[in-house]
């Protein structure tokens, strides 16, 4: 595919004449739908071995390096990899001495040795959550025999082929993408994923009223939540149980939406560590997507307990709700 520009009528025009597109409205006769329709150039004109010119590019010597091989004159390095690092409050922050990088001659597999900007790691603060970038600095020149060598103006060859950023120093440029974040420890909290087995739902009483519903409108976020309804009163709980590895203190939050509810009915949120029990406020719920968070805060736990969330119902018959995004986080 020639990429022609007529110096008047249209591009299509040339192509019908030429022939220079990839097919032709006489296709239609045996391809209507396609090239009758979308007959003349396409996106992927200008992409094999001419120019816009009719110049031959370098990519047609991929023929003659078939049948009598290539060698590259040198090894170049054609892209360097950042860093993607995602810890919870309290972790240590460990950046790598070596960055991944893209060289021309895929037998070569060295990382790069970066050094890491100073001032940039004093704005990090592990003990809470936050996003933070660290500038790196990989040094490209004068590496040695054996190792990479970069050839070309950095500004024209680097910058512009390769797409490798620069620092003021004329180091290439990495960057370390820092993510602290409150890690829900509870598996598919929010009830999205297909595997629901690590719940657990014991029924007090009659046939268990409980499914999981797929109703984005019922949904705290997502399309699934825990879902209740029974024309019998209902007596149940949902849990799951986790062991935690590290100690410190967490944090257990639920939210819930439903009505048709008793004034006596019970519906809280528990955590239960060791032979410990806490459970948040009685949750008054009083209508449709009118969202309640209830939350049990300060619990100390450590390394190694075995901690279950979980909530409990006790309600009239014809009572509903739905209870999504359950989670334990470290505070």
């Amino acid at each position: 595919w020639i990429p022609v520009n007529p110096p008047s009528g249209t591009k299509q025009d040339a192509w019908e004449e030429y022939g220079s597109g990839w097919a032709s409205s006489y296709a239609a006769e045996y391809d209507p739908d396609d090239a009758g329709r979308y007959y003349g150039g396409c996106s992927w004109e200008n992409q094999a071995f001419f120019d816009f010119e009719g110049h031959v590019l370098d990519s047609v010597n991929v023929f003659k390096y078939l049948k009598h091989g290539a060698k590259a004159t040198a090894v170049e390095v054609m892209s360097l990899k950042d860093v993607d690092i995602s810890l919870t409050p309290g972790d240590e922050l460990n950046l790598p001495d070596t960055v991944d990088a893209v060289y021309n001659d895929p037998s070569v597999r060295d990382g790069l040795k970066v050094v890491w900007d100073e001032e940039d790691l004093k704005t990090v603060d592990t003990s809470v959550t936050g996003e933070y970038e660290i500038t790196g600095h990989v040094e490209l020149a004068g590496m040695g025999a054996g190792k990479p060598v970069l050839t070309g103006d950095k500004g024209q060859t680097l910058e512009t082929e390769y797409g490798i950023r620069f620092n003021d120093d004329g180091t290439a440029k990495v960057t370390a993408h820092i993510s602290i974040a409150n890690v829900n420890l509870l598996k598919n909290g929010s009830f999205e994923e297909d595997d629901r087995s690590m719940w657990k739902v014991t029924s007090y009483v009659g046939a268990d009223p409980t499914d999981y519903q797929e109703k984005s409108s019922d949904a705290h976020d997502g399309d699934w939540a825990f879902h209740f309804w029974s024309k019998s009163d209902m007596e149940f709980s949902v849990e799951q149980t986790i062991t935690v590895e590290k100690a410190g203190n967490y944090r257990a939050d639920a939210w819930m939406q439903g009505g048709d509810f008793n004034s006596d009915a019970e519906v809280y949120l528990y955590v239960k560590i060791g032979e410990k029990e806490f459970t948040s406020d009685n949750v008054t719920l009083d209508g449709w997507v009118n969202w309640k968070n209830p939350e049990i805060k300060n619990l100390k736990v450590a390394s190694g307990d075995e901690v279950t969330v979980g909530a409990y119902v006790k309600c009239k018959a014809l009572s509903w709700a739905t209870f999504d995004n359950l989670s334990l986080k470290m505070e």
